[in-house]
């Protein structure tokens, strides 16, 4: 009688430690899942961050570019204006 009450209970231990080993498994495996799911969030702000560079970029080069036109026109404006005034100067005082 006492080997049966004590195979039983060994039983019921092992059933407990194989219910709590199960918990654990689940457990963890839904804590990988939600690791997993903000990772994912992760990855797609940083795809977001890159393309917005990209298209800042993009940008910025496009506004140099135009910059650099309208100083390059500016200064070839200015340095006609230069050159008439120095003409008009030499027409007006030929010793100059």
């Amino acid at each position: 009688m006492k080997l049966a009450f004590v195979d039983t209970q060994c039983r019921l231990a092992d059933i407990s430690r194989q219910s709590a080993y199960t918990k654990f498994l689940l457990d963890y495996a839904a804590s990988e899942d939600r690791i997993h799911g903000l990772w994912c969030e992760i990855l797609k702000e940083e795809e977001k961050l890159l393309t917005a560079a990209k298209e800042g970029h993009t940008a910025g080069m496009s506004s140099a570019k135009k910059g650099e036109k309208a100083h390059s026109a500016g200064l070839h404006k200015a340095k006609s204006a230069c050159d008439e005034f120095l003409k008009v100067i030499g027409q007006v005082n030929p010793q100059y």
